[in-house]
């Protein structure tokens, strides 16, 4: 089953700024469930950063409000979701929490 996502400019450097710290934490200390969030959350990660890198290096003031789609595996949206939420607190401005809320928001649209 496949999740079709689109979202803002604003929202990928959100995402690709929190999923990024994923590479910080202490992967000994996990759990397996959490084991099984990260290293999904660190596939994800890559994935964000590398869609980040390419729009960076073509964007221009006329596409900047055009959504970026993603298209998820089912497990993919549903640990992208459950990292979001966990790692919220993590934002370091209100500008990144809100962008990461309405990805949050977006997932629960699509019943992740």
């Amino acid at each position: 089953m496949k999740v079709k996502l689109s979202i803002k400019i604003n929202e990928l450097i959100s995402l690709q700024k929190v999923t990024q710290k994923l590479y910080d934490l202490d992967f000994s200390v996990f759990d397996n469930n959490e084991k099984v969030a990260v290293s999904i959350g660190l596939h994800l990660a890559d994935k964000f950063d590398v869609k980040l890198k390419t729009i960076r290096k073509k964007l221009d003031l006329f596409k900047a409000d055009k959504p970026i789609r993603f298209t998820f595996d089912f497990y993919e949206a549903w640990a992208l979701k459950k990292l979001c939420i966990e790692l919220y607190g993590f934002g370091d401005n209100e500008l990144t929490k809100l962008g990461i809320q309405n990805v949050i928001n977006k997932l629960d649209r699509e019943r992740c």
